[in-house]
This record gives C-alpha cells, sequence and structure tokens, in this order.
C-alpha cells in the first residue's frame, strides 16, 4: 500500500469472498452485502479458521483442495489468530489472495505493519457503510487503487 509498492489490482468480478470476523453482527452485514452483489460468501470467526479455509490439507486419505477466494476481508482484533499472522500464513499458501482489513483497530503500529503487505489493498474502519466499502470493492475489480479510501494511514 505504499507509493513504493506497484499495485496489483484484482481486474476481474469478484465472484467468491471469505469474510474473516469474529463479530456475528458485522459478519451478516459484509455477507448480505456481497450476497446483494452476486457474490458466493464463505465465512470464518477467526484468523486459524480462515487459514484452514485458505489451505490445502489431507483430512484420512483424501486430499482436500481450498477454494480459491478472489477477495478475503479481515479483521485485526480475534481469537485464535489475528489479523496480521492470518494474512501472512493465508499468503504463504496461496501469494496472489487480495485482503480488505476491516477493523476497530485504531493502532498506528499494526496500521503501518498491514500496509506494508502489497496484498492488502485497503484498511476500513468500523464502523463502516456499505457505500463506502461498494466503492471499494469497484475499484479493486476496475484494476484502480483505493488508497484515497483507505485509513491505514490516519
Amino acid at each position: 500500500m505504499s507509493d513504493a509498492q506497484e499495485e496489483k489490482p484484482i481486474v476481474k468480478p469478484v465472484r467468491k469472498v471469505l469474510v474473516v470476523e469474529d463479530d456475528p453482527g458485522i459478519a451478516l452485514v459484509l455477507r448480505k452485502f456481497f450476497e446483494k452483489r452476486g457474490v458466493e460468501v464463505h465465512q470464518a470467526g477467526s484468523g486459524r479458521a480462515a487459514f484452514m479455509k485458505t489451505s490445502k490439507g489431507r483430512r484420512g486419505t483424501s486430499t482436500i483442495i481450498a477454494p480459491n477466494y478472489d477477495l478475503i476481508t479481515m479483521d485485526m482484533m480475534m481469537p485464535n489468530w489475528d489479523g496480521v499472522t492470518a494474512i501472512n500464513a493465508i499468503l504463504r499458501m496461496c501469494p496472489d489472495t487480495i485482503f480488505i482489513v476491516i477493523s476497530g483497530v485504531r493502532d498506528g503500529r499494526i496500521k503501518h505493519q498491514v500496509s506494508q503487505i502489497p496484498n492488502v489493498k485497503c484498511w476500513v474502519e468500523k464502523p463502516f457503510t456499505q457505500e463506502r466499502l461498494a466503492a471499494i470493492v469497484d475499484r479493486l475489480e476496475k484494476g484502480e487503487s483505493c488508497e484515497d479510501l483507505s485509513d491505514a494511514n490516519r
């Protein structure tokens, strides 16, 4: 997200999203927002659960192939792995994954740390409006930057 980093846009419609949020009310708002856009929505209530949904694993003798997500929305403060830990773990397995952070965290150190991850395209502070989130997703789908909509540098 810094000026020195090259923006890697989605440049395709968002068809499958993983909402990572431990607050059931916010998770429901995000689910309904994406479903209204015709997006297939999966949910995880913790960073570790998100990693398990995005990684390849073994169960018994059959291999499970994880779904590819066009976008992951990630909260920062959750049980069983925080957002930063989850993002880094997911990127080791799925290096092309695109993230939007949606968080109530106001800690500048965490925001700076996240802003150094090129795959995190935008930081949205809670509370947020659906109109703002729609503008961000629309821009990412077109391959445009959402830097001016990000709260990461505030």
